[in-house]
């Protein structure tokens, strides 16, 4: 089986690895993988409660005294949100990723960085195209040239790439790992 696991329905988990400091700061690996699920009763449940008693459930079961800290010392189809981020932190990332999926909100994390990710919510994106100039050249054809005769003078002069450059400027762009871009309107 790969890295991601997929539940009978063919969704993927999303997961953290969730060390004890006390464990490794005295030269032990101690810690277990948080699958975030994406099922009913997940999210039923309180998701920061669930996080919350998966890290207590490892930290009791670390052979170090004082074991009561903890850090994420990897990610596996989730993003990277540091070593420390709060439980609420990887909860909101968790409701964004089933809202808006995972490229999207990586790409969101990336572009605003200082943006609280429900912000998200709010913001106009663009997926499905491979690069900018292809967004804007339908944008072009369905609201620019759309009243006018695929003969008619403006639409045979009619500068694409030009329009997708000043266009541009109201976009930001994010390339996904697939090599698609995601794009996100800034006005």
């Amino acid at each position: 089986m790969n890295i991601q696991e997929k539940t009978k329905e063919n969704k993927t988990y999303r997961k953290i690895y969730v060390a004890c400091l006390s464990s490794y700061n005295s030269g032990v690996l101690h810690g277990e993988w948080i699958t975030l699920l994406d099922d009913q009763l997940i999210w039923n449940l309180n998701m920061e409660d669930y996080i919350q008693k998966e890290i207590d459930k490892m930290l009791k079961s670390s052979k170090m005294p004082f074991a009561d800290e903890w850090a994420i010392h990897d990610y596996d189809n989730f993003v990277d949100l540091g070593e420390y981020p709060s439980i609420e932190q990887i909860s909101n990332y968790a409701y964004a990723i089933e809202r808006h999926g995972y490229e999207v909100v990586k790409g969101f994390k990336e572009m605003y960085p200082s943006e609280d990710i429900s912000s998200l919510d709010d913001r106009k994106y663009h997926t499905n195209y491979t690069k900018f100039q292809d967004y804007a050249d339908n944008y072009a054809d369905e609201v620019v040239l759309a009243e006018y005769d695929s003969n008619s003078t403006i639409s045979n002069y009619f500068d694409y790439e030009s329009f997708a450059k000043d266009l541009q400027q109201n976009y930001s762009v994010y390339e996904t790992d697939d090599h698609d871009v995601i794009i996100f309107e800034d006005f």
